[in-house]
């Protein structure tokens, strides 16, 4: 019995010694003292802001709130298309570039890629407005306000298009009556008016984590040619024909197609059909028929609305001489 009474005596004077060296602040748990000590060093040396700002999820952007529209306008965003459309193909010879800033100034510069002119510069701020949405919820225009600029801002419904590259693609609609800014993006010597679909983008520094799609015939919006014209980054998309033009429906690209995930990714093309489909006028932001094959290299691309409207067509005569 005596030598359990001493047993028992060491083991207490061990749990007395050990907890004399726990902090002497009130806490005596030492995995929350740990936790605590942790926390002080990284506020302390800043790493803690660092993590925390590395661990938000800016992608995909949260449209519900205006926040996240905000959020997500602020950069420096420009439009550099090659073509205005794909049933033209009028030549887009004007640049332009809109800088939104975190209290939601806007600078805007226009550029005549012939002439390296300035077409002008204009100053304002963004605003928001509601066309369809209601007052509970988020925005859905954006309002580009020009002040006492000679040129108007205008009204625009909006889209994110998809990440590609380290970019993040955007889609303006105008909404309003007579003209905007984006006007000066056209031809006056053929159009007068702003492309239906103003496509810009900025640098964001996103990576898309959806992966290619092998031995499938699919759509998918073009985005831009890869490096050395071997690659075509695009994003796969649900698209239905249009029966027909309706006139009073609004804005009638917007629902052109729907993609699932509004991520692209990086498709090779086949080696021996680089030529056949790099000698095609390819149009970024329009919808094409893709094929693919076991390796996930595409053998098929053709616009998607020329293969319908040509599908029914008798095929071309073959010469006999």
């Amino acid at each position: 019995m005596l030598k359990h009474k001493g047993l028992l005596a060491v083991l207490l004077c061990i749990v007395i010694m050990g907890g004399c060296g726990l902090p002497k602040d009130g806490n005596n748990d030492p995995k929350a003292n740990s936790t605590a000590s942790s926390t002080s060093i990284l506020n302390a040396s800043g790493v803690s802001a660092k993590l925390k700002e590395r661990s938000k999820s800016t992608y995909p952007p949260d449209f519900s709130t205006e926040k996240g529209i905000r959020e997500y306008l602020v950069g420096e965003w420009v439009y550099d298309r090659e073509y205005l459309n794909y049933a033209d193909l009028d030549p887009a010879n004007v640049t332009a570039k809109m800088i939104i800033d975190k209290d939601l100034n806007v600078h805007l510069s226009f550029e005549d890629k012939l002439t390296n002119k300035s077409k002008g510069e204009y100053t304002g701020e963004i605003k928001f407005d509601r066309l369809y949405a209601k007052p509970n919820e988020a925005p859905d225009l954006i309002v580009i306000d020009l002040g006492e600029e000679d040129y108007p801002g205008g009204d625009f419904r909006f889209l994110h298009r998809t990440i590609y590259d380290g970019k993040c693609v955007m889609s303006l609609f105008f909404s309003g009556n007579g003209n905007c800014i984006f006007d000066l993006l056209a031809d006056n010597n053929n159009y007068g008016y702003a492309p239906e679909e103003i496509i810009i983008e900025k640098v964001s520094g996103q990576t898309p984590k959806v992966e290619t799609t092998k031995n499938l015939a699919f759509h998918a919006v073009l985005w831009e040619i890869g490096a050395e014209g071997k690659s075509l980054w695009l994003n796969q998309v649900w698209w239905t024909p249009p029966i027909e033009y309706d006139p009073d429906v609004p804005n009638p690209r917007m629902a052109l197609y729907e993609a699932e995930v509004p991520e692209s990714a990086l498709y090779e093309i086949a080696n021996d059909k680089i030529k056949e489909i790099m000698s095609n006028e390819l149009v970024t932001g329009e919808v094409y028929f893709v094929l693919t094959d076991l390796q996930g290299n595409v053998i098929e691309f053709e616009n998607a609305q020329h293969k319908e409207d040509t599908k029914y067509m008798d095929p071309p005569e073959k010469d006999e001489n």
